[in-house]
């Protein structure tokens, strides 16, 4: 369906639209009852923006609490260049750390962003698109304000639409943009007789439509479906289905009073005149008997997103809760997969949860995770993670499975190959996904720097996890960040910090969930750290009573069999420590691996001297490929000392020197390096390279362990840096600008 009714509002926009290209700022603000079309026209006229550059985003009620939410989503969709994302992302996150300090955002914050915007407008003209803008949080809706103000001479169309409840939420937001002499207001409601007939071309069924929808866009468009090819008018399944997405765009108090009318019961005249102004009342009555039905089915079923509620439930930490929500749902792979990974405790519950999966459906990374606690297989978690890396395109639905290959990885002991793809996903989803996402992958990425031997990194990231997501939102996962957290601080020698974190209160549940294993994994690290060996010991112990119980025994998870042997070699039981290092290389899959080389380390500590050399250099071998800098540092220096207890002084002279060379090199960090040739960055130069030889953006993303969404950014930003229309040019091009032959397929 075209967009019907509305030639006069989509004037209005396209006006504005060629006042802005002139050069004049201009501020429009569509509202309207819900439901009755505001962002299919906001959408529609966004398609057809012609050559402006388009900024849109959309506020959520659920995000109202994160700051700077929407403004993030803005410039996601900015063409910049690396430099410019980094100031963005700087000044975002410098706001969101004065919000939650209790402040403002800072001015500075404010005009750089609104900079930023100008920036562009300097190339061609911007519209700056937010929609549901009652649900954007404060700070988003007060820089809107400070850019709305400094657009007269702009080349910027900044387009709101909000919702008409009668009762504005932000009174002032609404009133200081409609002061501003460049405002407009575009004021809808449901479509005329007249437009139902131009839509039907039959002014008897178009009647009957009218009676059936009120002229309620989203009805309208739900009868047209149900009649195609009949005669007259059908009220059919997809009628039905659009009444309940309507009922989902009011707010509770509007639901409650169509559920007293539906029931014959006296209902809130406020809440009755909002259901009318979109079309769905007539006469103090529902307008038709489907409504009323689905609006009885909404108002008394108990499963309306049943599954979300469940988990939700879960993450607070109400276990019995859960479960008993759990019972009211049929079975489900993807909650089975989410619950199994969680409270593997739960294995009888979540195990009547799974159903039969298609053996094509690609893989899912929240499978993967799954899968590998459960299996225990970690080449096959690698390579799966990694398929899901490369084939699942960034969207928000994906972002859970894309953040649980991610740890799949991470805990498949592959950090090394999840730091590759944690950069390029992270500097996509900064500021295009919700702040819960922002969180787990700043936790994610922190845990990886740390097996990585990047404290520093770890710790940085850490605290971007409880920025985006506070100790209590985080819920019973909060024991995973936490405990990145502590080691993190430990390794940097910051015991005091360590401490403070492990004093911040947890719920008693997080203890019934995974959660638990890393964080009393770090607590004992925080007690050997205090020599109080025999405390750790208990720590230890305890998280691998529950590895074991629940199945979960996973060295890449937790090797907590590692902590107890430390204990051990802290109260001079060498013994003891040599029989449990034993028995986790025993339980260790072929081939290198971090824990492999922690092993290695542990097991010299507590061999005779004369065994020490041979098992160092071991270590050294495998720590180098597993990537872990710190603790490779660590057994080099342990392995010049092992060199001089033996009397051979050359090769400790070169085991220290080896040592301090790593104590000062920089970690490798995956970050790309500076700008190339035609204002390429590294990242551009090696992705045109690839393509110009003829690679697809399969290959390429493979190649460079990026998303296929992310090798086809780059390779527009190539197309318009270096002046090019098609791949073909590439090769010409490339060669012109260094001054070597061009590059040519099967090179």
């Amino acid at each position: 369906m075209h967009l019907v009714g509305r030639t006069g509002e989509f004037g209005t926009l396209t006006a504005a639209l060629r006042r802005c290209a002139a050069g004049e700022g201009v501020v429009v603000t569509v509202t309207g009852p819900p439901a009755v079309g505001r962002t299919e026209l906001i959408e529609t006229f966004l398609r057809h923006a012609g050559d402006a550059l388009v900024l849109a985003a959309c506020g959520a009620e659920a995000e109202r609490d994160f700051p700077l939410a929407v403004v993030g989503q803005l410039f996601h969709g900015a063409a910049l260049d690396r430099d410019e994302v980094r100031a963005v992302c700087r000044l975002l996150d410098e706001g969101a750390h004065a919000t939650a300090a209790g402040a403002r955002v800072p001015p500075a914050v404010l005009k750089g962003l609104a900079d930023a915007v100008l920036d562009l407008a300097e190339d061609r003209p911007v519209v700056v698109a937010v929609d549901e803008v009652h649900h954007a949080d404060p700070e988003s809706r007060e820089w809107l304000l400070y850019l709305a103000r400094r657009l007269r001479t702009a080349r910027v169309l900044l387009l709101t639409g909000a919702r008409d409840t009668g009762r504005p939420a932000d009174t002032r937001f609404e009133c200081e943009l409609a002061r501003l002499p460049y405002h407009r207001w575009i004021e809808l409601a449901p479509l005329t007789r007249a437009a139902l007939t131009e839509l039907f071309r039959d002014e008897r069924v178009a009647d009957a439509a009218y009676q059936a929808s009120g002229g309620n866009p989203v009805l309208v468009r739900a009868l047209v479906a149900d009649s195609a090819g009949a005669d007259g008018l059908v009220v059919g399944q997809a009628f039905a289905r659009a009444v309940r997405w309507c009922l989902f765009r009011f707010a509770p108090a509007a639901v409650a009073a169509a559920s007293a009318l539906a029931e014959g019961r006296p209902a809130d005249a406020g809440a009755v005149a909002a259901l009318a102004a979109s079309g769905l009342v007539v006469d103090g009555a529902l307008r038709h008997p489907v409504i009323e039905t689905e609006v009885l089915v909404a108002r008394g079923s108990s499963k309306v997103d049943g599954q979300r509620r469940a988990s939700r439930l879960f993450w607070r930490g109400e276990v019995a809760a859960g479960l008993a929500a759990l019972d009211q749902q049929p079975g489900s792979a993807r909650m089975a997969d989410w619950l199994s990974f969680w409270f593997p405790a739960l294995r009888d519950r979540w195990a009547a949860l799974d159903v039969p999966r298609d053996p094509g459906t690609a893989p899912d990374g929240l499978r993967v995770l799954a899968d590998l606690l459960r299996r225990q297989t970690p080449g096959d978690a690698v390579e799966q993670a990694e398929q899901v890396l490369r084939d699942c395109a960034i969207t928000p639905s994906s972002l859970e499975s894309l953040t649980g290959a991610l740890a799949g990885l991470v805990y498949a002991d592959r950090a090394d190959r999840a730091a590759r793809w944690s950069v390029p996903l992270v500097e996509q989803t900064t500021t295009r996904c919700r702040p819960v996402w922002q969180a787990v992958f700043a936790a994610i990425r922190a845990e990886t720097a740390l097996r990585l031997g990047d404290a520093e990194e770890a710790e940085r990231c850490g605290r971007a996890a409880f920025t985006h997501f506070s100790v209590e939102q985080w819920g019973v996962a909060v024991g995973m960040p936490l405990a990145t957290l502590v080691r993190a601080k430990l390794a940097l020698g910051k015991v005091e910090d360590a401490a403070r974190y492990l004093a911040v209160p947890v719920p008693d549940a997080v203890f019934d969930c995974v959660a638990a294993l890393p964080y009393l994994e770090a607590r004992g690290q925080d007690r050997l750290a205090a020599k109080r060996p025999e405390a750790a010991l208990a720590d230890f112990r305890r998280c691998g009573e529950l590895a074991v119980r629940w199945e979960v025994d996973l060295p890449g998870l937790v090797p907590w069999r590692l902590g107890v042997a430390e204990a051990h070699v802290q109260l001079g039981r060498t013994s003891a420590a040599r029989a449990v290092v034993d028995e986790q290389l025993l339980r260790l899959h072929p081939g290198p691996s971090r824990t492999r080389g922690l092993c290695l380390r542990l097991r010299a500590a507590a061999a005779d001297h004369r065994d020490r050399p041979r098992l160092l250099e071991e270590a050294v071998d495998v720590l180098r490929q597993a990537g872990d800098r710190l603790a490779l540092a660590a057994a080099t220096a342990e392995l010049g000392d092992a060199y001089r207890a033996v009397a051979d002084t050359g090769r400790a002279v070169v085991a220290d020197r080896a040592a301090r060379l790593l104590d000062r090199a920089p970690v490798e960090s995956g970050v790309d390096g500076p700008d190339d040739v035609a204002g390429l960055s590294a990242a551009e130069h090696k992705v045109a390279g690839l393509a110009a030889r003829g690679l697809s953006n399969r290959q390429i993303a493979a190649k460079l362990y990026v998303t296929v969404s992310t090798v086809e950014q780059h390779l527009t930003r190539i197309y318009r840096k270096l002046g090019v229309g098609r791949r073909s040019e590439l090769p010409g091009r490339l060669g012109r600008l260094t001054g070597e032959p061009g590059v040519h397929r099967g090179a």
